[in-house]
């Protein structure tokens, strides 16, 4: 007896006649109860035996799909549904950010470009041509003069107002010149601009985290899903095989099922309020030194890398300007003096024949009356 008998009734019921009339022999007589039960019976036996057991393993494994994992694959499904809307939705900030990228990404090399061309222009300009803003009284250029002076050579100290104003020396620790107060006008310009910037972004930030509050707080998603199963077999009849099916079969079986699936663990809880103390550090406090670097002390930071960057990076070029600028004015003194000198003694002889003349004219005089 296998499994296919139980599927055919006319053989299942030829059978069940079979035992009957085997119980009724066995009843008419009960001194040859061996003989009423033959091998071909005990062979039926544990071939229902083992169907018993094959049917036990397949309501273990049918009960084990309904209770565990049947919940694991529709959870599954609602995680793969709840991951397929989400990827949706930020397709859209992915676009954003991308756009925000390659604009960042513009400004950055368009302001090295910036910096770097000025920086190649100003090197370019202090190689190439000596006098450009070679008007600085550094300390070598006082030591060259207080060297001439104690060789006792013509020399510079002090300065003339009308040299000073001519070639518009001045000092490397002197006040601002005009050139320079515009270019601190100009920084204060940028800088101002670039402080509109931070703050849009510091609004940008908190409109940003303000939509993804909304966005987070509107798709928070909660799933709940209860189900309740009853399974009750019950075998009715009499006889060996009946009393057989009755204790593989006969049983109850009651599931309950409770669940809710929620994406909160999935979502990034972002709040919209700024972080003051982040933004004063990595914005504001940079946006703070530029203001000091690149417009009041714009002069100051220009001085120190034009005579003590350049002059450390290109030492013989820096004396070499500072020895041209020295030259040039005691040249132009020398050439002062001796002008002056010669008006002084142009003056002098002037004076000689205004008197020569006076003495005539009073000695032509005297000869009149006389005469």
């Amino acid at each position: 007896m296998n499994s296919l008998t139980l599927c055919k009734p006319d053989r299942f019921k030829k059978m069940s006649l079979k035992y009957c009339e085997l119980g009724q022999a066995q009843d008419a007589a009960r001194g040859t109860h061996e003989s009423l039960f033959s091998s071909e019976l005990d062979s039926e036996m544990r071939g229902l035996e083992n169907i018993s057991k094959t049917v036990k393993h397949q309501l273990h494994l049918n009960l084990h799909f309904v209770a565990v994992e049947a919940p694991e694959l529709e959870q599954g499904y609602s995680v793969n549904q709840l991951q397929t809307e989400m990827k949706h939705d930020l397709e859209y900030y992915k676009i954003i950010l991308a756009t925000f990228d390659k604009m960042f990404t513009f400004l950055i090399i368009m302001f090295t470009y910036f910096v770097f061309k000025n920086c190649v222009l100003i090197i370019m300009n202090y190689l190439n041509d000596i006098e450009y803003k070679n008007y600085f009284t550094t300390p070598y250029f006082w030591h060259i003069d207080s060297k001439r002076r104690r060789e006792g050579k013509v020399f510079l100290w002090p300065l003339r107002k009308e040299e000073i104003k001519f070639n518009n020396l001045i000092s490397p620790f002197g006040l601002p010149r005009s050139d320079e107060i515009r270019k601190m006008t100009k920084a204060f310009v940028r800088w101002i601009v670039l402080l509109f910037v931070v703050i849009a972004i510091v609004m940008l930030d908190y409109y940003y985290n303000r939509m993804l509050e909304i966005v987070i707080e509107h798709g928070k998603m909660l799933s709940e899903q209860t189900s309740y199963s009853h399974l009750n077999i019950k075998v009715d009849g009499e006889g060996v095989v009946a009393n057989l099916l009755k204790e593989i079969l006969n049983f109850n079986y009651t599931g309950y099922l409770k669940e809710e699936l929620t994406n909160e663990k999935c979502l990034k809880n972002a709040s919209s309020k700024p972080d003051w103390i982040y933004n004063f550090r990595s914005l504001f406090l940079p946006v703070f030194l530029i203001l000091l670097l690149m417009v009041f002390f714009n002069f100051v930071v220009q001085r120190f890398v034009f005579l003590v960057v350049m002059g450390i990076i290109f030492p013989y070029r820096s004396k070499a300007r500072i020895i041209h600028l020295y030259n040039k004015l005691l040249l132009a003194r020398i050439n002062m003096d001796k002008l002056n000198e010669a008006k002084k003694i142009e003056e002098s002889k002037k004076k000689i024949e205004e008197k020569k003349e006076n003495k005539k004219k009073i000695e032509e005089k005297n000869n009149l009356k006389d005469k």
